[in-house]
């Protein structure tokens, strides 16, 4: 199994490779109380992904990714203690991004859904039949799917990363546009259920591009780039190639550099880590909607947002993150949960001539500590905040490897 601090890059498209058809229409998610004007959500905000709670049919609650550029919504693992009931199912073939074979899952319909004061009937989820996106042990707390769509098409959300809160705004009323006044609103293109944005990228040379992207807030990147559709764009020579995270199909593969600006309106953002995956990872994503790639949430996260899909748009306003520097993993080596709740962490892979590769450091090895610090003390985030610090700095790693302990040194590095 592999994982990535930065890119794991899930779900962007979805097809079905065999016809399935919903015995009951989706009803749309709506508040509990129907004369409600809004309700606000506190969400977790773990390697840039927004995660909420859910109950199913009445289940304990579950975590969801929240993913604006997902179709149906996706349950990937349900851990020992979860247990949820699902109605009518048929198995189907999905295919996404990745370089596999399509994989199988269970199509379910007729569901019930429950997010706080919000709820929708006939609900359909797709069940993945084998764990291949490993979410609880890269993120560190046990996640069990993804949401999609069915999310935002009712509703104005409001999204402060700031607060981590979500507000839901019914369109019926005015009550958003009086924040949105604060905000440059700018239009989305809808390509049947998916959001895109149009923004440019200038590159090294000073040329710039004007490009259509898939609005992501699933993806924890910044920004990734079909390379064919872009065939005069300059990339820098500091690149590197590397795994990009995982798809419904597989790894995905490709090179990582920086670009010289990102403008998103009237916003400028320097020196943006961007990624160009191979031709054959993304085969499956570039279809009718003809876009050059995606903007995740290493980019949104520097904006609050509402995001109002009957209308067609995006309103942002740049927040106290917005002039972080675009950082990546300094050390090259992977960590992850493999049990979440137990705080045990575990090298899952070492980049080759890496800080962490010189010093010793190798696949399977259970960390101890960190600048002295036990790690269980620590959440994956923590440690991947002090991994992705700055380049220069020392840190020191007690580790387990069999029944050996051992501890080394390393200086983080920049490698784009």
């Amino acid at each position: 199994m592999r994982s990535t601090a930065r890119f794991w890059s899930a779900v962007m498209l979805i097809f079905l490779t065999q016809n399935v058809i919903c015995q009951n229409p989706l009803k749309q998610l709506h508040f509990i109380n129907p004369h409600k004007k809004s309700m606000t959500l506190r969400f977790k905000f773990i390697n840039n992904l927004i995660i909420i709670p859910v109950s199913i049919n009445n289940s304990d609650t579950l975590n969801f990714i929240l993913d604006t550029g997902l179709t149906t919504s996706l349950i990937t693992e349900l851990g020992y203690n979860d247990s949820v009931r699902l109605n009518y199912a048929q198995k189907i073939e999905l295919q996404g991004l990745g370089s596999g074979e399509a994989l199988e899952a269970i199509h379910s319909f007729g569901n019930n859904i429950r997010i706080k004061g919000i709820e929708g009937e006939n609900q359909d989820f797709y069940v993945l039949r084998q764990n291949i996106f490993h979410l609880s042990s890269k993120l560190g707390m046990e996640i069990n799917g993804i949401l999609g769509y069915s999310v935002f098409e009712n509703f104005i959300l409001g999204i402060n990363y700031n607060h981590r809160t979500i507000t839901f705004y019914n369109p019926d009323y005015d009550s958003y546009k009086r924040k949105e006044k604060r905000y440059i609103t700018l239009p989305l293109t809808m390509h049947d259920t998916k959001p895109y944005l149009n923004l440019q990228v200038v590159d090294n040379e000073g040329q710039v591009f004007n490009v259509k992207m898939l609005l992501d807030t699933g993806a924890s990147h910044a920004l990734w780039l079909n390379r064919s559709s872009l065939p005069t764009m300059m990339v820098p020579e500091a690149q590197r190639y590397t795994y990009l995270g995982s798809g419904l199909n597989g790894d995905i593969h490709g090179t990582i550099t920086r670009m010289n600006k990102i403008k998103v309106g009237g916003y400028e953002l320097d020196n943006a880590i961007v990624s160009f995956p191979d031709s054959a990872s993304i085969s499956h994503a570039i279809g009718l909607d003809r876009r050059n790639g995606s903007i995740g949430s290493e980019i949104l996260k520097r904006f609050n947002l509402i995001i109002n899909y009957p209308d067609k748009q995006i309103s942002l306003k740049k927040n106290s993150y917005f002039n972080s520097k675009f950082t990546e993993n300094l050390s090259g080596m992977e960590v992850i949960a493999p049990i979440p709740e137990l705080h045990t962490y575990m090298v899952d892979d070492v980049r080759k001539n890496s800080p962490a590769a010189m010093a010793g450091i190798k696949k399977g090895d259970i960390l101890l500590t960190i600048n002295g610090v036990p790690v269980k003390k620590l959440t994956l985030n923590e440690i991947y905040q002090i991994l992705q610090s700055k380049p220069g700095r020392r840190i020191s790693v007690e580790f387990r490897r069999g029944e050996q302990q051992q501890k080394i040194k390393m200086v983080l590095e920049n490698f784009i």
